[in-house]
């Protein structure tokens, strides 16, 4: 209700006694739609009159001690200054505030969007704070039918029948703000027809002289009213006797509270997509532990093969053994591409693939419920700390950042996503602009970069979330796949594919868009297609 327009008029009654007589010696700003005048006295050297132009937050105060800063400063209205102020007065029903001074009048306009202070000279010649359209041709004519006043005995209330429809009454007492209208009706009682004006006329002139309320709401939200006006016991605040020092008092307050509300859903919001994560992570975790390690089994797998060389023909995906431990018959998958014993041997490096995994999955399933059951408790708190302090230290020490940065870059880089055994993130630029985006700004150190050599194609990222962790040689296989699949080896039969980390990829200033330099790469032979595990997650 701060900028209610009789609130309005209290803040210019309380200025006229504060203001008027005094020097304008410079007009300046240093904040965006902020705009401030110097008015020393000898009393305060630092007096300034500050008037925010921000259409969400328009307001008008005054400060004993307020300092310029030394740099980043711009100044306005210069040709108009000094200036001695003859006074200060509010339209009569508009939210129009005239500083008026001995060289020009100063118009503080609250329109929403088109909020602005605008100056006119002696001379008709008008200027403005914020850039306006014609200015001229759309305002002079209107501010020459309005009618300023200074003193509330003055203020005429605009005649018409009270409605109980807000949308009706705006268009017959546009001044009328939503807060003064719900105070208006709560106190109209249907038993008693006819007092509604009087109803009216009593809330605005409680607005104009009882104390101000400002505080927060069991709603969250924050209040600025009478202290007669209806509200529940509940809500904390404090009361003022003018209107300066309540305006001050509700702008840092809630700029405070803000904080706090917004730093309170980041938070909240952030818990509860990690430990949603985490929750998920732990499930398929759990899972593969339980199944048991299959190193016993690949070693099987490769001691059999082995053992039957002769009997393993070429360019076949399958063969039936007997196991000699069971006595009983076995199948067993093969690459056709490759011999018996490198089949065998591929059998082998996957079982010492899986026996280091599954080592690493008991260990990271340990630090991941850790990590939930604090982010668990960190949510609970979050819920009950009543202080901005208190939510800082929460979000230092779980090392949340605001959506800035890397987040905005991946926002603007266009690019497929997929997800490989639906724990794998892997993404494929679009274009080389995206391309350069997706590895310089986007891939982390260790994430996974592939490319399809020699030809043109999308760079291809795998994240790596928990470096410690192994990837498994048919997830590398299968991201391969995906890169020359988008690339000029689409249609090729087998395609080699070159991959590195991340922290191996080097790109100059010079480079063409999508050109890099690689170190350390490593080359593997796959065909071009989209894996059976990959689903594709849309943008």
């Amino acid at each position: 209700m701060y900028k209610d327009y009789h609130y309005l008029f209290r803040c210019v009654q309380e200025l006229q006694y504060l203001v008027t007589g005094t020097t304008i010696m410079e007009i300046f700003s240093q904040e965006k739609d902020k705009i401030c005048f110097h008015i020393p006295s000898n009393e305060n050297p630092l007096k300034h009159l500050i008037i925010s132009c921000n259409p969400q937050l328009p307001f008008i105060i005054l400060r004993n001690d307020f300092y310029k800063a030394k740099k980043n400063a711009l100044n306005f209205f210069t040709n108009l200054l000094p200036a001695k102020i003859k006074g200060i007065r509010i339209a009569n029903n508009d939210r129009i505030i005239n500083l008026s001074t001995d060289k020009s009048e100063m118009i503080f306009l609250i329109r929403g969007g088109n909020t602005n202070l605008i100056s006119i000279d002696n001379d008709n010649n008008v200027d403005s704070f914020k850039k306006m359209n014609n200015i001229k041709d759309t305002f002079i004519a209107e501010l020459h039918s309005l009618i300023f006043l200074t003193k509330f005995e003055d203020y005429t209330l605009p005649h018409g029948e009270f409605s109980l429809n807000y949308n009706e009454i705006k268009s017959q007492f546009p001044f009328l703000s939503k807060k003064l209208f719900y105070e208006i009706k709560k106190r109209i009682e249907p038993s008693k027809p006819g007092d509604d004006n009087i109803k009216a006329v009593s809330c605005i002139n409680e607005i104009i002289s009882e104390k101000i309320f400002v505080g927060i709401d069991n709603n969250s939200e924050m209040l600025f009213q009478p202290e007669t006006f209806h509200r529940n016991e509940s809500d904390s605040g404090k009361s003022f006797t003018d209107y300066n020092q309540a305006i001050q008092y509700y702008i840092t307050h809630k700029f405070k509270y803000n904080n706090f509300i917004q730093t309170k859903k980041f938070l909240s919001s952030n818990l509860e997509k990690e430990t949603a994560i985490l929750s998920s992570k732990l499930n398929n975790i759990k899972s593969r532990i339980e199944k048991g390690s299959r190193e016993n089994e690949y070693y099987n797998y490769g001691n059999l093969l082995l053992s039957n060389l002769g009997s393993v023909e070429n360019n076949i995906k399958m063969i039936e053994l007997t196991d000699y431990k069971t006595d009983s018959p076995i199948k067993i998958k093969l690459d056709p591409k490759l011999s018996a014993a490198d089949n065998a041997n591929l059998y082998f490096e996957k079982a010492k693939d899986e026996k280091k995994n599954y080592k690493i999955s008991k260990e990271l399933y340990e630090t991941s419920k850790k990590k939930f059951e604090t982010y668990i408790n960190f949510r609970d708190s979050v819920l009950t700390v009543d202080s901005i302090d208190e939510l800082m230290e929460i979000k230092n020490l779980l090392n949340f950042r605001e959506s800035s940065g890397k987040k905005k870059v991946e926002d603007k880089i266009s690019y497929r996503e997929y997800v490989l055994d639906n724990k794998y993130r892997v993404f494929v630029g679009r274009d080389s602009k995206s391309n350069d985006l997706l590895t310089v700004k986007y891939a982390k150190q260790n994430d996974y970069w592939f490319h399809a050599r020699g030809l043109p194609g999308s760079h291809v990222v795998l994240r790596v979330d928990n470096p410690k962790e192994g990837i498994p040689k048919n997830i590398l296989n299968n991201v391969a796949s995906i890169a020359a699949f988008y690339s000029k080896a689409k249609t090729a039969k087998i395609a080699p594919v070159a991959y590195t980390l991340r922290k191996f990829v080097r790109k100059n200033k010079n480079m063409n868009p999508g050109q890099v330099l690689l170190s350390k790469e490593s080359v593997l032979l796959v065909k071009p297609e989209i894996p059976n595990n990959a689903v594709e997650i849309e943008e």
